[in-house]
């Protein structure tokens, strides 16, 4: 039984209206709800009727493509980002093929500096010519012949002069001078290189030309000496000098490269 707020049992007539209206409340909920419901349906079933009629195509072909389309979307990005990943090793892959380069270039460098200190390519530059002769002093009666004829200690002892004095590369009568180069007497000849030269002989020197002819003209020098004996010698300085590389055997029997130890 209900209680009024009085404390007095409502009236039948007053419970029958409260019911009947939350009966309506619920109806009115329900048909929003179906409304709603039914409007969904009917705009998804003129769309559907609208993309048939238009394009021709059922709606679950349609789903399907859409289905196709995202994949293809995906793939796309996919494809995009390995794009942009092989164009960075691209860039990487030419940095270091232009590392490679410079690094190849200072090998080269090095390589013809070394060639060039080996003697095994032609080179110019400043320097000296020395020309030498044979003595013009007439030869007394039993007088060794051998002291008017010049010899190779003579030839060795005006190069040493000129390696002292910082020349960098030596050439005799167009021999380049090396490492293992011989220089010796044959008779009345020198033999440079394996090659047979006689006097007139000219020592190229490429190197500081003031230097160089300070170093054979010095008092008491080996060139004086040679003077003395009447033994003809010139000096000359010169602009540019071109010595050729060295063309002989470069036969080695017993040396052996050695490892060089790690640089610290």
């Amino acid at each position: 039984m209900h209680i009024a707020p009085s404390g007095e049992p409502r009236p039948p007539r007053i419970r029958n209206a409260s019911a009947q209206r939350q009966a309506l409340i619920r109806q009115g909920a329900l048909a929003v709800v179906l409304a709603a419901v039914a409007f969904v349906a009917v705009t998804q079933f003129r769309n559907e009727l609208l993309i048939r009629r238009q394009l021709r195509v059922p709606s679950l072909r349609l789903q399907e493509l859409a289905y196709t389309f995202r994949q293809q979307e995906r793939r796309a990005a996919l494809l995009e980002q390995q794009v942009t990943d092989l164009r960075a090793q691209l860039q990487r892959y030419e940095r270091a093929a232009s590392e490679g380069q410079t690094q190849l270039a200072g090998i080269r460098e090095q390589l013809q500096a070394l060639q060039v200190l080996a003697g095994l390519t032609a080179v110019t530059g400043p320097g000296v010519a020395i020309r030498l002769d044979d003595s013009r002093r007439p030869l007394e009666p039993g007088q060794n012949p051998n002291e008017v004829i010049l010899h190779n200690y003579d030839v060795v002892a005006v190069v040493n002069d000129l390696w002292t004095a910082g020349a960098e590369a030596i050439a005799i009568n167009g021999q380049r001078i090396i490492a293992t180069t011989p220089i010796r007497s044959v008779a009345t000849t020198m033999m440079v290189n394996a090659k047979r030269i006689t006097p007139p002989i000219t020592i190229q020197a490429i190197g500081d030309p003031d230097r160089l002819s300070a170093r054979v003209r010095r008092p008491g020098g080996y060139l004086k000496l040679l003077q003395a004996f009447d033994f003809p010698t010139r000096v000359t300085p010169s602009a540019e000098l071109t010595i050729p590389a060295y063309r002989g055997p470069m036969q080695l029997q017993y040396i052996r490269a050695t490892e060089s130890p790690p640089v610290k």
